[in-house]
């Protein structure tokens, strides 16, 4: 028996096969949303104790990249911010130049708590390297200086100059305990160390 679809004539035994990577497809979703919703509690729930333990947990994207992963590595920030309406905001970079932080980083599908880093240093980034960083850099740094409607004018911005850049500059230092407790408690991580050795890789995406 055969089904008529969009003037497309489909067989029985096309039809099973089709609806097999179809239900291959909604289970990957399903499995992809499971392990956000997974990672979402873990942060969340490190969050909460920060105000009794003073824990600050950040999520490493593609705007971080490393010189040696997981010691050593920088984060690349957008000085301003193009709103929808084109309407220009500064930005801070706060959360990072606080003194410590927990990272939190997704590596090869794998949630990892990569450990505490403190503050190095937070320095200007010279536009004529940008094109030089990896591209899953660029495209972050671009996000997030505005709304993706801007982004090609945004890329120019950012390549030219007329944008300005910051590089936050960050080591590890150890491991707190108490976070890696609290998210292996929540969601199925990895302690950073644990796979690092020898590694160096700038493409930790969350």
């Amino acid at each position: 028996m055969a089904s008529n679809i969009g003037n497309v004539i489909l067989d029985s035994q096309e039809m099973q096969d089709l609806r097999a990577r179809l239900d291959s497809v909604e289970a990957q979703n399903a499995s992809l949303s499971a392990e956000l919703r997974e990672a979402q509690t873990a942060v969340e729930a490190v969050k909460a104790k920060q105000v009794q333990g003073g824990v600050n947990v950040i999520t490493a994207r593609d705007e971080f990249a490393w010189d040696i992963f997981p010691m050593m590595g920088y984060a690349i920030k957008p000085d301003r911010m193009l709103s929808k309406k084109g309407n220009w905001q500064s930005v801070k970079h706060g959360k990072l130049l606080r003194l410590a932080n927990e990272l939190m980083a997704r590596v090869s599908g794998v949630w990892h708590y990569l450990g505490t880093y403190r503050f190095v240093s937070s320095e200007v980034f010279p536009a004529q390297l940008f094109r030089e960083l990896p591209e899953q850099v660029q495209r972050r740094v671009v996000a997030l200086a505005g709304h993706k409607r801007h982004s090609d004018e945004l890329r120019r911005m950012l390549e030219d100059g007329e944008v300005t850049m910051t590089k936050i500059s960050f080591s590890r230092t150890g491991m707190n305990q108490r976070v890696w407790d609290c998210l292996a408690s929540h969601a199925e991580v990895n302690a950073g160390d644990a796979q690092a050795e020898g590694s160096d890789n700038s493409d930790a995406t969350d």
